[in-house]
């Protein structure tokens, strides 16, 4: 599944600090990644259909600024490995005041035959 090809991708970049949707309210550690899939659309290309292409959104969090900007590198290049075809599409820099964190949001685009 995807949700475990993106989460054996990443979680080691974070030890193991690697979530779907959502950092647990228990986590007090970063940096961390959050993974989510705001959109997933088949293929239509191919007949078959097995092929989807996500749009997987990619957050990154810290208190510290610089860990958004030295982990964004070592995602790109966790990503294009694991995956045959992933392309990003944006990256752009947060910081949420409610929460006191930085994030780093980076947007790809994997197709994914499951």
């Amino acid at each position: 599944m995807i949700q475990n090809k993106l989460y054996s991708a990443l979680s080691p970049l974070v030890s193991g600090r690697c979530f779907y949707e959502v950092v647990p309210e228990t986590n007090t550690e970063y940096p961390a990644i959050v993974y989510q899939f705001p959109l997933i659309s088949p293929n239509s290309a191919l007949e078959d259909g097995d092929l989807d292409d996500f749009q997987v959104q990619i957050d990154i969090y810290s208190r510290n600024s610089d860990d958004i900007f030295n982990l964004r590198k070592p995602v790109f290049e966790a990503l294009e490995e694991k995956f045959e075809f992933a392309e990003r599409i944006n990256d752009h820099s947060d910081y949420e005041p409610d929460t006191k964190l930085h994030r780093r949001l980076i947007l790809y685009t994997i197709a994914y035959e499951g």
